[in-house]
């Protein structure tokens, strides 16, 4: 069967989105093809199916970020590590806080997500090692040390990773709902504040528009059958402060989360990873 054809301008170059995607280009700069954004009755379809395992299932690890800054690089990787988990690749456990030590120049800080995807889809990120990258900052390291963990990192990047549509709200929850369906992890923002991290154990708090940001990963929707529009559904986000928080480590993200978040940060899917160090195109679209 055919697969479609999307295609991407980036600095006056069209690049083709179906079948093959050459490694180098850098997809962070595309937004989530409108085409792979389904409707309602196709959403409930997938759902409908009594064989569909619940990603938070087939995803058990849980993250826990301490009193760190590090939101981002957690949720990124946690990410990925779904990621590969739902396309049966090799299991993996990344080093988050090598990535944050390479985007925010060794400061806790923190970081912005769409800053993650560009290193991430550049340089990656290397996998948890018991001496390297525990701490902020890039020293008490050797050079072969370094070495090895940047290496090893490129082994391990994602192949794509798309933006979601920051025109409006809408067209943004739309494609964020339909890669979660497509089992395609949500890099997310939410400006926050105590009632946020006060979610109880059904996973629900309320939107809260405290000063804070704080990065999750969406992996999971909720109310699928019975929502009458894409705002009815909820998103199962990881929130990256350890299994003790909401539902297991999990909250519900719903469209009123996203309302104004999605206004300042870039969400981001994560479409592909690499199967092995010498792969150079993407998986298929679709």
């Amino acid at each position: 069967m055919d697969q479609p054809n999307f295609k991407v301008e980036f600095k006056g170059q069209t690049f083709s989105l179906g079948l093959q995607i050459p490694d180098k280009i850098p997809l962070s700069f595309a937004e989530y093809p409108l085409q792979q954004v389904m409707p309602l009755d196709q959403i409930k379809k997938i759902y409908s199916n009594p064989g569909r395992k619940h990603a938070l299932d087939l995803y058990t690890t849980r993250k826990q970020q301490g009193r760190g800054s590090s939101c981002c690089p957690y949720a990124a990787t946690t990410s990925m590590e779904a990621k590969r988990k739902f396309d049966r690749k090799q299991d993996v456990e990344y080093q988050p806080e090598y990535l944050y030590a390479h985007i925010n120049g060794g400061r806790d800080a923190g970081a912005m997500l769409d800053d993650a995807m560009k290193f991430l889809l550049a340089k990656g990120c290397c996998l948890k090692l018991p001496k390297l990258y525990q701490d902020h900052t890039l020293n008490d390291l050797t050079m072969e040390e370094k070495r090895f963990a940047a290496q090893q990192a490129l082994d391990y990047r994602p192949l794509d990773w798309y933006q979601a549509p920051i025109r409006n709200i809408e067209t943004a929850w739309a494609a964020m709902v339909s890669a979660i369906a497509a089992r395609d992890p949500v890099l997310m923002a939410v400006h926050c504040g105590n009632n946020f991290f006060s979610a109880g154990p059904d996973g629900k708090c309320k939107p809260d528009r405290g000063p804070g940001n704080h990065a999750v990963c969406g992996l999971e929707l909720e109310g699928v059958l019975t929502a009458r529009s894409l705002r009815d559904i909820s998103i199962w986000a990881v929130n990256s402060h350890g299994s003790r928080a909401g539902k297991n480590g999990c909250y519900l993200h719903t469209y009123d989360h996203s309302a104004e978040p999605v206004n300042y940060h870039q969400h981001c899917m994560c479409r592909s990873m690499r199967s092995s160090p010498d792969e150079q195109i993407s998986t298929l679209i679709g």
